[in-house]
């Protein structure tokens, strides 16, 4: 293998760590901003969505057969392998698409905090602030961008379920009933948004080369998607608790749920805690896109090192967030429409080809697995 283009991450992360860290990518902006979106087809039903949803995870497993052909690899890596120059287009492709969902991510997160918390302040000040704290991140290596995931949302989630159990003084559980009133469909319909998120498993193709325990990391990923369908699952019921069929009127259910929680009458407000959490959250998950963009660029450069990459690859995701989404309405319509096949075709789709190529012309890695670069 050319010198530079495979040994360029020296750090090591454990099959849990990257458990983690994909699970953090799955449910960082669903949390917030899916159930809106479900609820709008799936009415009250919208807490069996990620079940549904959930099967796009398959594109994990994908990932992962991948990496059990070309071990050491990313798809940035082996794509030209299995398909000459051709391959060499889809790489691109595949950094063009990450810097342009997480442009996405970045748009989320300022459109958020700017409607919440600073009105007042340029939505480009904030999404700048977030791009350039990730890209110090990012400059310090996979180890330093799980091991900020570990630290900060595993206290969040907790602070999150603690709320969530909290919020239970409020809850009708009759408005679960009746369950499945207008049949399968509408469930079905209303998981199309959130299955955007499952199909992100894929970004494991990007981690699976530096997982220590090679073994662990298929059933660490099974791990990682049974706890997101169960935390988002948690999540919807205590919406549709609360706001019942309600829930699709609001931006932000999970927001307006935790906002009517009142605890012997002084202790409110506390959907305050909500965004706080939310917001270490989305910090992994924007480190998560912009390592793969930075690491997929340095890749595809044939470079010996990609966090020199890592201050550029800030200043374009900002520019490409302006420029992508105009409006957070126009994104929501476009995740819960043409955003489904375009994620779909990039995460499952295409890689399920490589993976049939690579087995008809049966084409392989030149390492051996567990010799992750």
């Amino acid at each position: 293998m050319k010198r530079g283009t495979g040994m360029i991450e020296r750090g090591r992360i454990s099959a849990g760590q990257m458990a983690l860290i994909l699970y953090v990518g799955c449910v960082g902006v669903k949390i917030l901003t899916a159930p809106h979106l479900a609820a709008q087809w799936a009415g009250r039903d919208i807490w069996l969505t990620p079940l549904v949803a959930a099967v796009s995870s398959v594109s994990f497993y994908v990932a992962l057969k991948l990496h059990r052909r070309f071990p050491g690899e990313t798809i940035i890596q082996y794509s030209p392998r299995i398909l000459g120059w051709f391959g060499k287009g889809i790489a691109l492709l595949y950094w063009v698409v990450y810097i342009h969902t997480c442009s996405f991510v970045i748009r989320y997160y300022a459109d958020i905090v700017t409607g919440v918390f600073l009105p007042e302040t340029p939505p480009a000040v904030v999404m700048g602030g977030m791009a350039l704290v990730c890209a110090a991140a990012v400059r310090g290596g996979l180890e330093t961008i799980v091991r900020s995931t570990q630290f900060l949302t595993i206290p969040a989630f907790a602070v999150l379920a603690t709320l969530a159990v909290l919020s239970s003084t409020e809850w009708q559980v009759e408005n679960l009933f009746p369950i499945l009133e207008h049949g399968i469909a509408p469930v079905v319909r209303g998981a199309v948004n959130p299955s955007i998120w499952y199909s992100e498993y894929f970004l494991a193709a990007f981690l699976l080369p530096y997982v220590k325990e090679q073994d662990k990391a298929g059933r660490w990923g099974a791990v990682s998607v049974v706890g997101s369908i169960l935390t988002l699952t948690l999540f919807d019921l205590s919406a549709v608790f609360v706001l019942g069929n309600q829930s699709a009127t609001f931006l932000y259910p999970l927001f307006e749920t935790f906002r009517l929680i009142s605890l012997a009458g002084f202790f409110e407000h506390i959907d305050a805690f909500l965004l706080a959490m939310w917001l270490t959250i989305i910090f992994a998950k924007i480190c998560l896109f912009q390592y793969v963009a930075v690491l997929g660029s340095a890749q595809w450069l044939g470079l010996s090192d990609y966090k020199p990459l890592s201050l550029p690859i800030a200043f374009i995701l900002v520019a490409v967030s302006i420029w992508t989404a105009p409006s957070l309405s126009f994104l929501n319509r476009f995740l819960d429409g043409e955003g489904v096949f375009y994620s779909h075709l990039v995460q499952v789709v295409i890689p399920l080809g490589l993976l049939a190529v690579a087995g008809i012309r049966k084409v392989k890695g030149t390492r051996e697995e567990g010799s992750a670069s």
